[in-house]
């Protein structure tokens, strides 16, 4: 990914060219604001339905986010764990 936007770096550049705040972005997305927050700082990746209403929200083509969101995940620059749910051992 040398030399490219990781996905934060282009949601945040979106948002702004917007004229958007990060919590307006996202209401109209439907996502709460501190998923949003982990995304454009990349300490998180988010999952299809997630990109997919970004997208929507920002005007733009899924694949300008998903491209980003794919080549970041395999350069291991964010990470894309998650904490288990309800699951007691």
């Amino acid at each position: 990914m040398a030399g490219s936007e990781t996905l934060g770096q282009r949601l945040q550049r979106l948002r702004l060219a917007a004229e958007l705040t990060q919590e307006e972005l996202a209401a109209k997305a439907g996502v709460p604001v501190w998923s949003l927050r982990n995304w454009e700082h990349d300490h998180r990746l988010p999952g299809l339905v997630p990109v997919y209403k970004l997208a929507r929200a920002l005007g733009v083509r899924m694949e300008e986010l998903a491209v980003c969101a794919v080549e970041q995940q395999g350069s291991g620059k964010a990470s894309a764990k998650r904490r288990p749910r309800g699951r007691r051992e």
